[in-house]
């Protein structure tokens, strides 16, 4: 990143998760990436979410 850069709009394109033309993509993973012991290629598998848990 250019330490130089200070339009605000053209930074916040940068950090967008889901920006497919510069490759990135967020998706949710399973738990078991937490942990150093697990390797394998089903850590980065997506998985899909449940209903949001709510405290009421």
């Amino acid at each position: 990143m250019d330490n130089q850069e200070n339009d605000v709009d053209e930074i916040k394109a940068l950090l967008q998760f889901n920006n497919e033309a510069a490759g990135l993509i967020a998706d949710p993973v399973s738990t078991k990436v937490n942990a150093t012991r697990n390797n394998g290629p089903e850590l980065i598998q997506p998985i899909e979410l449940g209903e949001p848990q709510t405290l009421f």
